[in-house]
Order: C-alpha cells, then sequence, then structure tokens
C-alpha cells in the first residue's frame, strides 16, 4: 500500500524537476495526483498506467489534448533552449532545409531566367536601400531563414504558421508562432471553435484562424480573425481529424528529462568523491602536535589541510593517511542505460541513433540502410515544406504578373525546388553507381546533375556553367599566352586542340544542291536526259520516272515534277486514249514507217 508523503517532503522529493535538490534527500515516492500535475501530458512517467479510455483517446482535439500539447509545447522548448536535444533539432533543420532553392521550368529558358530572378530577388538575394529584405515583414530575415525557423518551429512546438499580407512594396510574409495561434490561456473548446480554427460544423473545413498578439510579459490580447486565403500553415499531423500541430519530442519528453536528472545525479556524486584526497585517523582519538598543521575546518568542525604536490608529512605516533580510492562512476552499466535511452529518443524522432548521438556508429551495410532510412525521413519533411512553399511562391508571382514585372506563361507555377546535397555515406560507391545506372539508362542525367548540384541546378545549368568557365579559361589563357592544358591539365586535356577545330571553318565544302550539275555528275546528268526521254517517247510512265529521279539522284520531289514531261502525242492517236499511250508494236510499226524515208534519201 503507498503511502503519501507530508507536504514538504513532497515538494522536496519534486525538487529535481526545476531545481537542484537541496536538504536531506527523502524518499523518491510520488503521490500520483502531484505527479499528474507535475508532467501533464503523461499522467504515469515513471510506469506504464492505464490509457485513458475513450476520453483520453478518441477525439483528437479534444479539452484534455488541447491542455496537454500546451503543456508539452512549453516543456519542448525549454529542453531546446536548455538541453542538448535543441542541438539536435537544429542539426536536423540544417539537414532538412539545407542550401533551399527553386528553379522555374516553364520549357522557356527566358522565361524562367526573369522568374527566378525575380524570386530570388524577393526572397532575399537582393536588399531595399533600408538593408530590409523583402519577403518578411519585419524585414529581417530571408526566405530560406524563414522556411528554417518555420521548420524547426513545426518540430519543437507542433506547428507554425505565415500570415501573407499585400503592402504597396509588395507581399510579405509574417511569421506566427504556434502559441498565438489561438490564446494557450484560453481553454474554451467547442464543436466550431479548435485551438484557434473556427470550422464549419457539417464539413470541418476552417472558416477562419484567430491569432493573438503575444506581449513580452505573456499577455494575450489584440486577436484578429484571418481568412484561410491569407493563412499558410505548417505542420505535419498524426491523425485525419487533427487541427493543431503536437510537438515531434512528445514520446522523448520523459526520456530527456531522465537523462538531464540522472547525469546532474551522477555529476554531484562525481564532484563528491573527487573533493577529498584522503583521511587521517588516529588510534588515540586525541589531538597530537600536527594538529598546528591544519589550517581549516569543514562546517562539522571536523580539522582540515590543505593538500600540498610532491611534499610528504610527518605523522606523529599512531596517525594513518588512508587515501581514498579515485571514483570510478560513471560505470558502465550507467552509460549503457544512457544509451538506451538515447536510442529510444532517436526512435521518437524516426531517425537513427548515429544521427542523432553518435556518428561513429555508423559503418557498413548498416550504415547504407540506417542513412536511407534517415533520408526518407528527412524527404517526408522536404515534400511537407514544399506544398506550403509553392503557395506563397504562386502568390508572389501572382502579384508580380498583375503589376507587370514579369511575363505571364501558362506553366509558371511549374518549378522544382531543390534542397542541395543529399546526405551520402560512401561517396566513390555513390558516384559509381549512379554512373552506371546512367549507362545503363535507368536513370536521366538530369536527375544526376540535380543530385550532386551544390547550387541546385539542372543538366541544363551545369553544361552553362562548363561552358562559361572553358570560354574564361581561354581567355585567360590567350592573354597569359599559357596553354589551356596547363591550366588544368586534368580537367583539359585537349583543349587547345579541340577549341582551334571548332572555332575553324570546315576543310570539306557543303554538299551541293540537290538536282545541280555538282550533286548528279555528268554521267548523272547523261542519265536523266536519256530518262526524260523515255517519259516523252511514252517509254516509261512519267509517275515511275519522277520517283526514279527523287530516289537515285536526290532531287527533292518540287523538281522531280518539274523537270519530268509530259508524253507527247503523236498524229493519229486518239487524245482520249487510255492512260500509258500505244503499246509497244504500234511504236515499233512507226519506228519503222519513220525509217524507210530516210534510207531512200540516202
Amino acid at each position: 500500500m503507498k503511502k503519501n508523503l507530508p507536504a514538504a517532503e513532497v515538494r522536496s522529493s519534486l525538487n529535481f524537476l526545476d531545481t537542484p535538490i537541496d536538504g536531506p534527500l527523502v524518499a523518491l515516492a510520488f503521490n500520483e495526483k502531484l505527479a499528474a500535475h507535475a508532467f501533464g501530458y503523461n499522467p504515469q512517467p515513471h510506469h506504464r498506467g492505464g490509457s485513458g479510455g475513450q476520453a483520453g483517446n478518441a477525439a483528437s482535439e479534444s479539452w484534455a489534448k488541447h491542455r496537454d500539447r500546451i503543456k508539452a509545447m512549453w516543456d519542448a522548448r525549454d529542453l531546446c533552449t536548455y538541453d542538448w536535444i535543441g542541438g539536435v533539432m537544429g542539426r536536423i533543420a540544417l539537414y532538412v532545409v539545407g542550401d533551399l532553392m527553386c528553379k522555374t521550368s516553364t520549357g522557356d529558358p527566358e522565361v524562367d531566367q526573369l522568374v527566378d530572378d525575380y524570386f530570388h530577388n524577393w526572397c532575399g538575394d537582393e536588399e531595399d536601400d533600408d538593408g530590409f529584405t523583402q519577403c518578411d515583414v519585419t524585414g529581417r530575415f530571408r526566405f530560406i531563414k524563414l522556411v528554417q525557423l518555420a521548420f524547426l518551429a513545426m518540430l519543437v512546438d507542433g506547428d507554425h504558421a505565415f500570415v501573407v499580407w499585400l503592402l504597396e512594396e509588395g507581399v510579405k510574409l509574417q511569421s506566427i508562432e504556434a502559441d498565438r495561434i489561438g490564446s494557450p490561456v484560453d481553454g474554451r473548446q467547442s464543436e466550431t471553435y479548435i485551438g484557434g480554427f473556427t470550422v464549419d460544423p457539417e464539413t470541418g473545413r476552417p472558416e477562419s484562424i484567430r491569432v493573438f498578439n503575444r506581449t513580452r510579459h505573456g499577455q494575450y490580447n489584440k486577436p484578429v480573425e484571418i481568412e484561410p486565403a491569407r493563412f499558410v500553415h505548417i505542420w505535419d499531423p498524426d491523425r485525419s481529424d487533427q487541427y493543431r500541430g503536437v510537438t515531434a519530442l512528445l514520446r522523448l519528453l520523459n526520456d530527456c528529462r531522465d537523462i538531464r536528472e540522472t547525469i546532474e545525479a551522477e555529476r554531484l556524486a562525481i564532484k563528491d568523491q573527487s573533493q577529498f584526497v584522503g583521511a587521517m585517523t588516529s588510534k588515540y582519538g586525541q589531538a597530537t602536535a600536527n594538529d598546528a598543521a591544519f589550517d581549516g575546518k569543514t562546517v562539522g568542525g571536523t580539522p582540515t589541510q590543505a593538500a600540498q604536490w610532491g611534499k610528504w608529512l610527518r605523522l606523529a605516533e599512531g596517525e594513518n593517511v588512508n587515501f581514498l580510492t579515485p571514483s570510478s562512476r560513471p560505470s558502465g552499466a550507467f552509460m549503457q542505460f544512457m544509451q538506451i535511452l538515447i536510442r529510444k529518443m532517436a526512435v521518437s524522432l524516426k531517425l537513427s541513433y548515429g544521427f542523432v548521438w553518435d556518428l561513429a556508429t555508423l559503418g557498413g551495410v548498416t550504415a547504407r540502410v540506417e542513412v536511407r532510412a534517415d533520408e526518407r525521413q528527412i524527404n517526408h519533411w522536404q515534400r511537407s515544406m514544399v506544398t506550403p512553399m509553392r503557395r506563397i511562391r504562386r502568390m508572389v508571382l501572382d502579384h508580380a504578373v498583375g503589376m507587370g514585372l514579369i511575363p505571364s506563361h501558362p506553366k509558371l507555377g511549374s518549378c522544382a525546388w531543390h534542397f542541395g546535397q543529399r546526405i551520402i555515406t560512401d561517396v566513390g560507391y555513390e558516384v559509381q553507381n549512379d554512373i552506371q545506372l546512367l549507362n545503363a539508362g535507368l536513370v536521366a542525367a538530369d536527375d544526376i546533375s540535380t543530385k550532386y548540384s551544390t547550387a541546385g541546378g539542372s543538366l541544363r545549368d551545369v553544361l552553362q556553367r562548363n561552358a562559361a568557365a572553358v570560354l574564361a579559361g581561354q581567355e585567360i589563357s590567350s592573354q597569359t599566352r599559357v596553354p589551356l592544358e596547363l591550366l588544368a591539365a586534368a580537367l583539359w586535356p585537349n583543349a587547345t586542340q579541340l577549341l582551334a577545330a571548332s572555332n575553324s571553318p570546315p576543310d570539306n565544302p557543303p554538299p551541293p544542291e540537290p538536282g545541280s550539275l555538282e550533286a548528279v555528275g555528268d554521267k548523272g546528268a547523261g542519265q536523266i536526259v536519256d530518262l526524260l526521254s523515255k517519259v516523252a517517247m511514252g517509254q516509261m510512265e512519267r509517275e515511275s520516272a519522277v520517283q526514279t529521279l527523287i530516289t537515285v539522284y536526290g532531287l527533292y520531289p518540287e523538281q522531280a515534277e518539274q523537270i519530268c514531261p509530259q508524253p507527247i502525242a503523236r498524229p493519229g492517236e486518239d487524245d482520249g486514249s487510255e492512260v500509258g499511250g500505244p503499246t509497244e508494236p504500234q511504236f515499233g510499226q512507226r519506228k519503222r514507217k519513220l525509217a524507210k524515208p530516210k534510207a531512200k534519201d540516202r
């Protein structure tokens, strides 16, 4: 049977939650109600208790869930501010956002360049005359920093938001932290108002979002209703009925707090054992002549003497010095226990232990498996950020088109978001694998280029930069009279020869025009004349002759039709005769009749 402690002892036993233990230790027994009040979002953190049943788990946005979400958010912010888990969150944000860049892909290079220049300048590549950025309503942050802050807030707080403002200077973004979406001190929850969201009771579609102003003293005032068209919500829900996100650290808050408290307790124990060098004992139990050497006293009145290096002290008869054994803490069992807790925290974040804590554990095939698993989780976070970023980009470009700053295009919304180079464990193995896939035709060259491009460029961008580098090298080579091969021997081994061949006119003249005398030659010209004579005499069909001129002698169809004559009609023939003219015997008879007069004349 559990026994409740007196109020004073209970306060002492819970001191480790916020401040170090001061005073005598008490038994670590918990009053269940006090523990539930202290931890809030987990009524029984020290052991597995009841699930809470329908009241605690049926609705994802119940009053209890709303209360626990806020308490967990405060705790997560505290841990990320004062504990090492904040560094882990910063590393995750760095890997996920990376070198964020957007590339337009309308298919028109000129339009792509104009749109990219405008959007990148809006993102903060160029500041205005006052030194402010164009994207932030406060003028302080670039767009990539706003995205980093939003993603980090999504992990720690549960969600984040941008409110879009259309001012005279253009489109601006206002960052809204999670505790300003609805008021955390307002516990009102209903079927139509959930954590700042006013929803349609029939469809559940948000109709407006209530945003509060927060003073430096923690007061919430001046609520404003924001229409959904201006509200960009950044979150990663776990349930379809959710309207507000829950901190990604929820599952590891207790373990992280246990680690901090256990390390503090172990640190106190190590310091306590390390402060004492040795103890002097006497079998007589009375003061001796050496007592004059003791120059200090403890709180309890025990004489003390400062330890001096390399000095031996003479002891009186019956006195002895016992040197204390050096501390062996923390022990191996303690370190293994810490490792178990950190592994639990890594699994709670859906990341590997090596990524969260110790990269030295990565090695071999398991390293590739864990890194690929981390990469999939990172890709999931990146996809969750792309959707709101596309929406923001579309609003910015629509305003620019309306103001005539950039041209309109039917594919203006087509773009690709690049987050920089991926996590690669074995660069040599990865590159060789990609080259083999590229040579086999299983991946596109543009995908490989985008994967390894540090600036987020496509294959076209890489080729343009390579061409610019070659032209710059050629210019430097001509100015310094140093061959290009000496400037970069491994990069351009035959640069001078190749550039000379590409810049000089070809040795062979261009091919002759089809149908010209140069194309068919003297022999071919005679054959063409004989062919045309046969058509004129009716010895060959005109269609066959036209096809022969096209396929054999390379004439254009128009040329063949133009030079190929129609069959000549002979005297005594019926003009309405069938196509194809007289038969061969008739031609023979006509030839003989025409030949006889020539013989008599001779």
